[in-house]
């Protein structure tokens, strides 16, 4: 009760409460919010920038990804893994964003396996 007295003639406090309470939608919160801070411009961009990337399917390569190359190695730790996969990604990243795709899909197995093993030998 207390702090709602201390807060009862703030905006910024009626519109969590509103969004808390579901009167409001997400959208329409966090526009209020942005626009109390003259952002709302560049927060409406970066939210539809983001939901841009939420809406693009990430899936991972079925032929290797980080579960696969978790299972070659099961020895070593999640985060050296992890460190491994950067690693070949930033070895085969060449020119555009799908260009790591394109050396997974071109690539036999067997030779992404012989690149695993040359790289795990860092991290060992």
């Amino acid at each position: 009760e207390q702090k709602r007295n201390l807060f009862k003639n703030d905006e910024v406090e009626m519109f969590f409460r509103n969004f808390r309470s579901k009167m409001i939608q997400y959208e329409e919160y966090i526009s209020l919010i942005s626009e109390q801070f003259n952002k709302k411009d560049e927060v409406l961009e970066r939210l539809a920038s983001l939901k841009e990337c939420a809406n693009s399917n990430h899936l991972p390569n079925p032929k290797f990804h980080f579960q696969i190359l978790c299972a070659w190695c099961p020895e070593m730790e999640q985060n050296i893994v992890g460190r491994i996969l950067a690693k070949i990604k930033s070895k085969h990243s060449g020119i555009g964003k799908d260009a790591f795709e394109e050396w997974i899909n071109m690539t036999d197995i067997e030779d992404i396996k012989s690149e695993v093993e040359i790289i795990k030998c860092i991290f060992q």
